[in-house]
């Protein structure tokens, strides 16, 4: 069974449930604002706390995300380019960047194979796409 989880989102609950925790009814956690907007915010103290459990709590959760290639393995995206009209189906090696990416957006499909991806073009309805040559 595989759970979705939004890590930057869960990070954020994580970091402000323990700020709320450990300074509730010791000291101010909000102070009100008007110059960009009426609402509230974290006092510096506050934020500076956040900051650092929101790092703690993404590092922890990261840790145990299970990613869907390994170092060194090949997989495909495809992209529209508004400029060409047209799909690019381009050929990438999963690394440290390919990690931080799917962080930062899990939802982005992504194929074991170039075929995969010319196939998934055709079920949406379009043979208007380019292979991206690598290198």
């Amino acid at each position: 069974m595989s759970i979705e989880v939004n890590v930057q989102e869960l990070a954020n609950i994580l970091a402000h449930n323990k700020i709320v925790q450990k300074y509730e009814g010791r000291i101010p956690i909000y102070e009100d604002i008007i110059d960009e907007f009426v609402g509230q915010r974290y006092t510096k103290e506050c934020q500076k706390e956040f900051n650092k459990l929101y790092k703690k709590y993404w590092e922890l959760i990261k840790d145990h995300v299970v990613y869907p290639f390994r170092e060194g393995d090949s997989y495909w995206t495809v992209h529209y380019a508004e400029d060409s009209h047209q799909y690019h189906i381009i050929e990438s090696c999963w690394d440290d960047v390919s990690e931080e990416k799917f962080m930062e957006n899990p939802d982005k499909i992504l194929f074991r194979t170039k075929f995969d991806a010319i196939k998934h073009l055709k079920t949406i309805g379009t043979e208007n796409y380019i292979i991206v040559p690598t290198g």
